[in-house]
């Protein structure tokens, strides 16, 4: 859930799929009886889109392993250089601009 206003719309849905699940299983012969909800928890977490940006290096342990793609460049579009360089699978110098287009 992204937007705050959204909440009651979730709660609801959220709601209805646990009652559904307890019709059908009361259907299936478990004669269980649900008489009243006596507590619910709800935690909840901002959450903070991630959005992509030029190009930032890798802490030390994270470079050394070769298993991430952090094409240099000085534009805003790291995400499209790093698949590029992904599909055209650059054997050496995965990070350089020029080899991986």
């Amino acid at each position: 859930m992204v937007n705050a206003h959204d909440m009651e719309k979730q709660l609801q849905e959220a709601c209805s799929k646990i009652t559904d699940s307890l019709v059908i299983y009361q259907k299936e012969g478990s004669a269980w009886i649900l008489d009243k909800i006596i507590y619910l928890d709800l935690n909840m977490a901002k959450y903070t889109l991630l959005k992509g940006s030029s190009y930032i290096s890798l802490p030390k342990k994270l470079n050394t392993k070769k298993a991430i793609i952090n094409v240099k460049n000085s534009e805003d579009k790291c995400s499209m250089w790093s698949i590029l360089a992904g599909v055209h699978a650059a054997h050496r110098d995965a990070e350089r601009l020029l080899p991986a287009v």
